[in-house]
This record gives structure tokens, C-alpha cells and sequence, in this order.
């Protein structure tokens, strides 16, 4: 309460690392100085914990006599959120500063570079120290940019992806991307100058230009069906195999067709099943008015299968590629049947087949569960290590011959050796490994009989 706190000493509640400071702030208000400034102070509350105030002093005179007044402001939030605030500006002048893109920051008013990253470095063939210092509107191949760019920042605060010839190392020059935006650094209104060095795709895109016939021909040869709708969901663009595949009739696209006039074809021949023909057809062109990326794959009534990527282009609207994936998807069901006939082969063989890596048990099948005495995989699993199931005598070779099969070395591939059953007993095993890849990773199959 109050009461607690009057008739003692200020400097009783302040945190002992901050009485010096606070006395000679005291000092100077009873010296008769007005200009004493806002100071932070951390004060121990009564429950101990520290609070930070923000503390302003001056002279008045309380009840006829001489006094001070301090105002205390609870600052110890906001002084938190500035730590984490500089902690954070730590983190991002390190992004910063490992970025391959160029960045500078600037002055506002003469352009002078007051932080290089190492990607500029690199882009000048300078080091930062001797950049730091230099107008930016040094390194532009045409100087006349710097007025234009000052005269936008000063309109909208940002310039965007301008495309900028620099002055590079030695007499090289590199195309790039030039983005300028008003910020704030370390307190003070500042420029950050992004420079994405777009050199390659430049002269990628020249080079695009000069093959577009060549591209058109591979687009209208493709296996796979393209098109392309715009932002309205016009078709603008297709290739020969898109209606092909999805067998469209090319009257559907004599006269500025839609993408609904498609699902619309679509829904009446069947290809989304039976129902209201306008609420399927209302239903998918909602969805594609959201331009969202997507993949799916669609069964025609005819028994093919289609796959279908849509990506929105940025300019709005989508281009959608369709493979016919029919032989794929009846090669990975003959690939599921096999697997499945192979895994009844191994669960019904009277062998014990185990596969290991690194001599940690992946998979192993019921005979050899039998063989050895346990209940399942997982308890075969908490061994750790399959070396365990060799009598102690045979376990360096075993170790050394399961090693070197998985780096591809030439070892025996069939042994005979002691084993251990879960029980403690021992057993006699005819043992033929062999090298497999599992999960694209080399592994280890191994067969067991028991010869005892």
C-alpha cells in the first residue's frame, strides 16, 4: 500500500545496480538543473520480482517545503518487446548478410551505402568496407537512373523490380532486378536496396525467344495434353493432344470457348457421374475461379486414367497439363498383387527370412520368429542388433560379413553358424545372405535353416 512506501528512502526499492545513477539524477534536480532527463531504472517490487520504470524528475514544492517529484511509468513490457525487437534485427542482419542477393542500405538523402552485404560484395568485386561509404548511383550503368528512382521513392516509397544495368567487377556489367523501398535501420529512416542479379535468366530469355517456334512444335508433339485459360476462364491456349486425350470435338473450340463449356461437355457425356448437370458444372467452375494449384487423378468411363496438374499463371488464370497414366496405375496394381503373392510366398515358407541394415531387423517372417522363440517383429526388435541372434563365438564374422555385403564387397554368401534362441538354447543354422536394395537404401536378406 502506500503507506508502506512512505517515509522511506527511494533508493530502498531500486535495484542496487541502478542507486549511483539514481542518486546522481537526485544530485542534480537538488542542484536546481532542469533539464535532468527520462531515465530507466529497475525497481524491486515487494514480492521481489524486478520491474524496469521509465523515471522523470522535477522540482516542486510539496506542503510549503522544497520536494521532488518522480513520475514512474511500468515500462518493463515494452522494454522486453524492444529487446526482442533488437534480437529479431539481429536475426535478420544475418539473413541479410548470408543472402545471395544483393542488399545495400542506404541514405535517404545522398544515396550513400551505410550496409553491404557479402552477396554485393561478391557482385562488385569489392569488399564491403570499401563499398560502404560509396553513392549507390555510383555502380548504375546509367547514372540518369538515380534522379527517376529518388523522384518514385519520393512519390510511393518503393520501387519495384526495376531491371538495372550495374557496373561490376573490373569492365563486367550485370543485369539485374532493383528493388528500393523506404524502412527504418537502427532507428533512423533509411533506403534497403535489393539487387537480384538476373544476368543468366536474361540472357535464357533472349534465348527462349530465338527457339519459340522450336517450343511451339514440342508443345503440340507432346504426349501429354496442355491448356491454358485465362484470368475470365477463356481458353486461350491448347495443344493438339489435349483434345486428343480427353476427346473434345473441335467444335467445341471454334468460337471463344470456355472453361465451363468443357466440364460442361463433360458433365452431359458422363465424366463426373450421374447428377444435376448445372450443379456439377457450378460446383467445378467455382473451384477453378479460386486459380488455386492442383492435382488429381480423374477415371474416364472408358476405363483410362488421367492425371491432372493445374498451376495459376501470374498474369491470372491456369495452365493444366493432362497425362494419360492408365499403364502406370495397371503396373502399380500388378506391382501391389506381386507384392502381396510375395509376402504370402515368405509368411507361408518354412525358411526363417530375415531383413536387416546395419544389423537392425527390418523385416522378418514367421518361420523365423519359430525358429527363434519369439512372439512378433517388435520383440525381435528390442535386440537392437541381429548379431545378438548369432552364438557369441560366430559374432565378429557375422558382423564383418553383413558389413561389408552392404558396401558391395564380395564375401561368402552362404555359412553355417551357432545361433541363439530367445530361450538361451543354441541351434545350428545354414545361413545364405545376399545384397538388396530396400526403400532405395542397400539392406540384407538373409534365409535360415536349421541343420541342427
Amino acid at each position: 500500500s502506500a503507506s508502506d512506501l512512505v517515509d522511506r528512502p527511494l533508493e530502498d526499492h531500486v535495484d542496487p545496480d541502478y542507486r549511483s545513477q539514481l542518486q546522481s539524477r537526485l544530485k542534480d534536480l537538488q542542484n536546481g538543473d532542469p533539464t535532468v532527463p527520462i531515465i530507466d531504472y529497475v525497481l524491486a517490487r515487494q514480492d521481489g520480482q524486478p520491474i524496469t520504470v521509465e523515471a522523470v524528475g522535477a522540482n516542486i514544492v510539496f506542503e510549503g517545503v522544497p520536494a521532488i517529484q518522480t513520475v514512474l511509468r511500468d515500462v518493463t513490457e515494452r522494454r522486453r518487446a524492444e529487446a526482442t525487437i533488437r534480437e529479431s534485427e539481429g536475426r535478420l542482419r544475418a539473413i541479410l548478410e548470408s543472402s545471395p542477393i544483393g542488399v545495400a542500405i542506404t541514405s535517404p538523402t545522398d544515396g550513400e551505402i551505410l550496409f553491404a552485404n557479402t552477396g554485393l560484395s561478391e557482385m562488385y568485386g569489392k569488399a564491403a568496407e570499401e563499398i560502404i561509404g560509396t553513392p549507390l548511383a555510383r555502380y548504375y550503368a546509367d547514372p540518369k537512373l538515380d534522379a527517376e528512382f529518388r523522384q518514385r521513392l519520393d512519390d510511393q516509397d518503393s520501387v519495384l523490380n526495376a531491371e538495372v544495368t550495374f557496373n561490376g567487377a573490373g569492365d563486367t556489367s550485370f543485369c539485374s532486378l532493383l528493388t528500393l523501398q523506404r524502412i527504418e535501420f537502427e532507428g533512423v529512416p533509411a533506403v534497403s536496396a535489393w539487387i537480384h542479379d538476373i544476368t543468366d535468366r536474361v540472357e535464357a530469355d533472349a534465348a527462349l525467344k530465338d527457339g519459340e517456334a522450336r517450343l511451339r512444335a514440342i508443345l503440340i508433339n507432346v504426349d501429354e495434353g496442355i491448356s491454358l485459360v485465362d484470368s475470365e476462364l477463356n481458353l486461350v491456349a491448347h495443344n493438339r493432344r489435349f483434345l486428343e486425350l480427353l476427346e473434345f470435338p473441335a467444335s467445341l473450340i471454334s468460337e471463344h470457348p470456355r472453361f465451363e463449356d468443357f466440364v460442361r461437355f463433360n458433365a452431359e457425356r458422363g465424366e463426373y457421374g450421374f447428377g444435376d448437370i448445372d450443379a456439377m458444372v457450378e460446383e467445378r467452375v467455382e473451384l477453378a475461379n479460386e486459380f488455386l494449384p492442383h492435382r488429381f487423378e480423374r477415371a474416364r468411363p472408358d476405363g483410362t486414367t488421367i492425371e491432372i496438374r493445374g498451376n495459376p499463371v501470374p498474369d491470372g488464370g491456369f495452365v493444366t497439363t493432362y497425362t494419360d497414366i492408365t499403364d502406370r496405375r495397371r503396373a502399380e496394381e500388378a506391382l501391389r498383387e506381386s507384392e502381396s503373392r510375395f509376402r504370402t510366398l515368405t509368411d507361408s515358407s518354412n525358411h526363417g527370412i530375415l531383413v536387416h541394415r546395419h544389423r537392425r531387423p527390418l523385416y522378418a517372417n514367421p518361420a523365423l520368429l519359430r525358429m527363434f522363440g519369439y512372439e512378433s517383429l517388435a520383440d525381435l526388435k528390442e535386440l537392437k542388433t541381429t548379431e545378438l541372434l548369432i552364438a557369441e563365438a560366430d559374432r565378429e564374422r557375422f558382423r564383418t560379413y553383413h558389413e561389408s555385403r552392404l558396401r558391395g564387397e564380395n564375401v561368402p554368401s552362404e555359412m553355417e553358424m551357432r545361433a541363439v534362441r530367445a530361450d538361451g538354447t543354441e541351434t545350428w543354422l545354414n545361413i545364405l545372405a545376399f545384397r538388396i536394395e530396400l526403400d532405395d537404401e542397400p539392406a540384407v536378406c538373409t534365409t535360415m535353416i536349421d541343420i541342427t
